[in-house]
């Protein structure tokens, strides 16, 4: 897909929010009723241009909330979709990871 320039994001507030600490980032998104967690986060490391880790296999069974986020930090997003599942999220060496919460 090719986005028109004038709909692009100038690189000054890309290179802005990049600054800012992952889990403080405003992201705009839209879950979808049919997806799954993996799917979602696949698509926030898309739109942070950040690495998230985490397991696709442990994800799997896990069905997405469906929502539409607009310009909501991403600590909102991902303790809204974990809500109810056995996952968390930590920051680990300036990363984003996602793994079970510890029994």
């Amino acid at each position: 897909m090719v986005i028109p320039f004038f709909m692009q994001e100038p690189d000054s507030i890309r290179n802005q929010t990049k600054l800012l600490p992952i889990l403080e980032r405003r992201l705009s998104i839209i879950v979808h009723p049919t997806e799954i967690l993996e799917s979602v986060l696949y698509r926030l490391q898309e739109k942070t241009g950040e690495s998230i880790e985490y397991s696709t296999y442990e994800l799997l069974p896990y069905k997405a909330k469906a929502k539409a986020y607009t310009q909501v930090i991403l600590k909102e997003i991902l303790e809204h979709q974990f809500d109810g599942t056995p996952f968390h999220y930590k920051i680990y060496k300036k990363k984003l990871v996602v793994h079970k919460k510890e029994k």
